[in-house]
């Protein structure tokens, strides 16, 4: 490249970038494309081309074209890390730490490569390490969760005694459901505790046990002494694999619903199943994680089955793909408290990785979750149970996409569960 094309593929790139940054992919992809069109060998436009075919599902171009932006370009960090992501998605673990361990090699404070390789290491049961990389992400700029000043120290595992310490919520609500499980062994660290809890999660927090002091959103948080993020605690409170704990069931639905939701599912003679097939569609995962509710009907109309839905956000989804064969209850279910009652009247729940998954298991009902190729990290790898959760067990895919095989095994099992007395 000549002196002469250096500004003009520069204020390019800074263009491509600005579109990509601005979540504008197709527009970026034109503008990286045109720049390798006259340069083919600009490691800059390669490495992004490739996290945008990352982006839209082609992984392995994505690898191709990261691996070629580092042939040109060793010490592109960041090319390091994001390559180091799609194989981890790719399920090639090994190449992925290698890849996280090159970035820190080359900048030890890279807070996103420490963030992925804490991500690595949980999935692969590595607690010690892996909770330590994975607070990492408070000191990333980018981290999708709201960055609020609460203006008192953060809680670093120091004496709680006689001291008020505010637990925040910091990602998703399944999150939420499954780290607060923790918040009981706070509750004994200290003189009070505060749990900062999002609108759909209040009445059913606000039984947890012992008594806790609830704080809905936007409402004055009375004085306290300390803060900390749910996610932080199994990493305070030094977790591994054989010290999870569970309190099962450390949730429980309303005491006032528990009636009202037996008589409004009702079908006590049959066996009842709950069904969930799509999570949150702006997950950045969501794509792996939902199914086609098509692939459900093999579980429709079972002698002895009664199937309800409890998916949200598909406003008349399940009447188009199974007609009346299938009881609608999501436009009953206001909040996770009536989920929670909801989901206390089934005999069995089948569900994708998704908030009513890990609520089920907080409930200890009997739980059947379909997990991707590459799943979530909590999930770990290979086993079929769950140390979150005891009543769970996990359907893993065994090829990319083959979600088939997974529900063929739930048909069989459900086959024999409607061909057995309930009263059993």
């Amino acid at each position: 490249m000549s002196e002469q094309q250096t500004p003009t593929i520069q204020l390019a790139i800074d263009q491509a970038v600005q579109q990509h940054t601005a979540g504008h992919l197709s527009q970026a992809q034109t503008l990286y494309q045109q720049i390798l069109q006259r340069n083919p060998d600009q490691p800059v436009a390669l490495h992004l081309l490739g996290v945008i075919a990352h982006q839209t599902g082609d992984n392995d171009k994505a690898v191709n074209l990261i691996t070629r932006a580092l042939e040109l370009a060793p010490n592109l960090v960041e090319a390091h890390n994001n390559i180091g992501i799609v194989l981890r998605e790719l399920g090639r673990l090994n190449e992925a730490r290698v890849r996280f361990a090159n970035a820190l090699d080359l900048r030890p404070d890279y807070a996103e490569a420490r963030y992925n390789l804490g991500m690595l290491q949980l999935l692969e049961g590595d607690f010690v390490h892996g909770w330590e990389n994975y607070a990492w992400r408070h000191k990333m700029d980018q981290y999708n969760f709201a960055k609020i000043n609460y203006r008192k120290p953060t809680w670093d595992g120091e004496a709680l005694k006689d001291r008020t310490i505010l637990v925040h919520p910091e990602q998703g609500l399944g999150d939420s459901i499954q780290f607060v499980r923790y918040v009981p062994t706070i509750a004994t660290l200290a003189a009070q505790v505060l749990l900062e809890v999002p609108t759909e999660l209040v009445r059913l927090f606000q039984h947890i046990k012992p008594p806790i002091q609830i704080i809905q959103p936007n409402t004055q948080i009375p004085e306290f002494d300390y803060q900390t993020s749910l996610l932080d605690l199994p990493r305070l409170l030094n977790t591994s694999l054989e010290t999870i704990p569970t309190y099962h069931p450390y949730l429980q639905a309303p005491p006032a619903l528990v009636n009202p939701w037996k008589e409004r599912i009702g079908h006590p003679n049959t066996f009842r199943l709950g069904i969930v097939w799509a999570g949150n569609p702006k997950h950045r995962h969501d794509r792996d994680r939902s199914i086609d509710a098509r692939l459900f009907r093999s579980l429709i109309g079972i002698p002895g089955i009664t199937v309800f839905s409890l998916q949200i956000g598909r406003d008349g989804e399940a009447a188009q793909i199974f007609g009346g064969k299938v009881i609608d209850i999501a436009p009953l279910l206001c909040d996770f408290a009536d989920t929670a009652a909801a989901l206390n009247n089934m005999d069995l729940v089948v569900t994708v990785d998704t908030a009513v998954a890990h609520l089920a298991g907080a409930l200890g009902r009997p739980t059947r979750i379909l997990l991707p190729f590459v799943p979530d990290w909590r999930w770990l790898l290979e086993r079929n149970n769950s140390p979150w959760y005891p009543t769970v067990q996990l359907l893993r895919q065994k090829q990319r996409g083959d979600w088939k095989t997974a529900v063929d095994k739930i048909r069989t099992e459900l086959t024999a569960a409607g061909n057995r007395p309930q009263n059993d």
